[in-house]
């Protein structure tokens, strides 16, 4: 089914059917109660996106009272000039709760909770009493900062009561997840050129964990049939950006067919379930904790990284089976400009130019090989503490990672 057509499928299916944990849930509204946007807007191509996005970031806008400062033209405009990177979010019920701000007015006499700072050049105007109530979300400003704050903004309105509830239905799906499990291995899918070995190999016997856009590919999601789908990027999954948008369409048709739960950061998961609570019995968001972890009931916690094999994939792993297989995590070649590469199979590469202009600093302030450097040491650092607990781990095809190498299967 064409993506596009799928989503408003999906949405259509999602409001006529009752989900009473995420109602619960949500209904109450938190202690932030006025938000600024800020600085003045003076295209409405730049208040076009920036309110696109929020209304993806901030699905319960409809509980705050939003300022702007954007005199001259009319916001309703905004509604038809959403840039062609963004997936439209943005609809009249969000712009009817704007309150416009004079330019001219002192803002230093401002009573607000939060301010998002889209332009970081004019922070140093603020008022230090401001400062501190601040939030970046320039997309030119310095690495994953935009994206990642963004990506959080819906977990920080949500107060105490609130998020133990959601903490109560992560641990009730992971408990439904570890009892389900009657494989002998795991194996975990990684979205590397050696992912498509996959086809050759029979994974039948195995609780099988797939990463990001895995979901794309029909025919191995169907060989593999995964029971936990994983992913936690900032501009890749949980953007307004049409690649992400897309990505979250397939994650969608991935749980209906096949019931897999989808495990992301703790800070991330309420911004998925608010917007497709049909993940109610489906999603586990997981908690940051200090040190490594393999996740148990008593201690339901990793430790976060930048990486998803070691933020969740090896994690869960060794949480279900003392047997873990690898495939498709092949590493950095020497000669390679970005991150690593990825199998086109199990890439959205059409839509990859849409992250790019949706979020620019994120790809121009990556330090590839010191990046690389530290996701080897951590990956070292996992599988040492899990072969000292007895576990064992695998990889069924070639890495450019000697340490995985050094454990392929023979």
């Amino acid at each position: 089914m064409n993506p596009t057509k799928l989503f408003s499928v999906i949405s259509k299916h999602a409001e006529n059917k009752l989900y009473k944990i995420p109602n619960k849930i949500f209904k109450n509204k938190s202690e932030l109660k006025n938000i600024l946007i800020y600085p003045e807007f003076h295209e409405e191509k730049q208040l076009a996106e920036f309110l696109n996005k929020l209304a993806w970031y901030l699905p319960n806008y409809g509980e705050y009272k939003i300022e702007i400062i954007a005199k001259g033209f009319d916001v309703k405009n905004t509604l038809y000039k959403i840039p062609d990177h963004q997936y439209k979010f943005l609809d009249e019920e969000l712009l009817s709760h704007l309150k416009i701000r004079d330019s001219k007015e002192n803002i230093s006499s401002l009573t607000t909770d939060l301010i998002l700072v889209w332009d970081k050049k004019e922070m140093k105007k603020l008022p230090f009493k401001l400062v501190a109530i601040s939030k970046i979300v320039d997309p030119n400003f310095y690495s994953h900062t935009e994206s990642s704050n963004f990506r959080e903004l819906f977990f920080e309105t949500l107060n105490k009561e609130q998020t133990t509830d959601l903490q109560s239905l992560y641990k009730r799906n992971f408990t439904n997840l570890l009892k389900e499990n009657n494989k002998n291995r795991v194996t975990v899918f990684a979205t590397g050129p050696s992912i498509d070995k996959a086809f050759n190999m029979d994974f039948e016997n195995s609780f099988n964990i797939i990463c990001n856009s895995i979901v794309k590919n029909d025919r191995l999601l169907e060989q593999i049939k995964p029971r936990i789908i994983t992913f936690g990027d900032p501009v890749y999954h949980f953007s307004s950006n049409k690649y992400s948008t897309i990505f979250r369409n397939h994650v969608l048709k991935t749980v209906e067919k096949y019931n897999s739960y989808v495990v992301v950061p703790e800070t991330a998961a309420p911004l998925l379930l608010r917007h497709y609570p049909e993940l109610e019995n489906y999603i586990i968001g997981v908690p940051k904790g200090n040190g490594i972890n393999f996740p148990t009931m008593d201690k339901f916690y990793v430790n976060y990284s930048s990486n998803i094999l070691t933020l969740f994939m090896l994690p869960f792993a060794a949480s279900i089976s003392d047997r873990i297989d690898i495939i498709g995590v092949d590493g950095r070649e020497k000669k390679e400009k970005n991150f690593w590469k990825h199998s086109s199979s199990v890439q959205f590469d059409e839509l990859t130019g849409t992250i790019e202009q949706a979020h620019p600093s994120f790809f121009r302030d990556r330090l590839y090989t010191e990046y690389y450097k530290r996701h080897v040491k951590y990956l070292g650092d996992i599988i040492n503490f899990g072969e000292e607990k007895g576990k064992s781990f695998k990889t069924l095809t070639k890495s450019n990672i000697s340490l995985l190498n050094n454990r392929r299967e023979k």
